[in-house]
């Protein structure tokens, strides 16, 4: 065996050994998502990628944490976070905050609130509730959704989808006319779902009344006040120093 195969066989195992000792170093973060393109999604090859994944990476490379990501419905996702089982919410909003879920400091994305409709639509922007009375509207179950259509919810129909899948699952039903329009809290997701399958031109976008949605990282409240104390001030960091900007990294996607 050569010197210089030594010395290489030996590097190897000091960098390996310090990759580990590293990485056992850093404090295991469990996330809970649900598929959400362009936000967070596994691609063709089951890799998850997105630019909130990649948000999450680049608090790895300035921190001591490491995360673990675990796809879930909403429901599911709700008690895994009240059980302490997960430490974190890609993605959450205001009206999902409650004794078990808290909200970062900041969000990372406001959008202005939408209903996705087939092309043939008659309207291009709702001004009344009286305009969605007869209509059914899909929604994912449990999932946030705009003010304008929270206020009003007594007085119009939804259809829930509850998959991890749920957002593209409700644009079929929207195609194959089993709801008459869909809603998501973000509808870049739709976006990106009907340019991927080539049927951008089988839907369209319905203003609806209401302010911008705002998107957050949504934290267990068992999860320790000094590591969400830190994890809101790398997500700050982020975001208004180093100007990471997620809203338009997630509209302009493409993989």
């Amino acid at each position: 065996m050569s010197f210089k195969y030594l010395i290489n066989f030996f590097l190897t195992i000091f960098f390996l050994i310090n990759a580990y000792a590293t990485a056992k170093d850093k404090k295991i973060i469990k996330v809970g998502y649900f598929v959400a393109p362009t936000f967070i999604y596994e691609n063709d090859h089951q890799q998850l990628v997105g630019p909130l994944y990649a948000f999450f990476r680049n608090i790895e490379s300035i921190s001591d944490f490491q995360f673990m990501f675990e796809k879930y419905t909403n429901s599911r996702m709700y008690h895994e976070i009240e059980l302490g089982h997960i430490q974190m919410m890609a993605m959450s909003a205001k009206q999902l905050e409650n004794e078990y879920i808290i909200n970062s400091e900041i969000p990372f994305m406001k959008d202005k609130p939408y209903l996705v409709a087939r092309s043939d639509f008659s309207l291009n922007k709702i001004t009344s509730v009286k305009q969605l009375e007869n209509l059914t509207i899909g929604i994912k179950q449990d999932g946030a959704i705009s003010d304008f259509l929270l206020k009003n919810k007594d007085k119009l129909k939804f259809e829930t989808s509850a998959s991890t899948e749920s957002v593209y699952l409700l644009l079929l039903k929207l195609l194959g006319k089993r709801v008459d329009l869909i809603h998501g809290y973000s509808s870049h997701i739709f976006g990106y779902l009907a340019r991927k399958n080539k049927i951008s031109d089988k839907i369209k976008l319905i203003e609806i009344p209401g302010e911008y949605s705002t998107i957050y990282f949504g934290f267990s409240k068992k999860l320790d006040i000094a590591d969400r104390d830190k994890l809101n001030k790398l997500i700050k960091y982020l975001l208004l120093e180093k100007k990471i900007n997620l809203t338009e990294q997630i509209k302009n996607w493409n993989d």
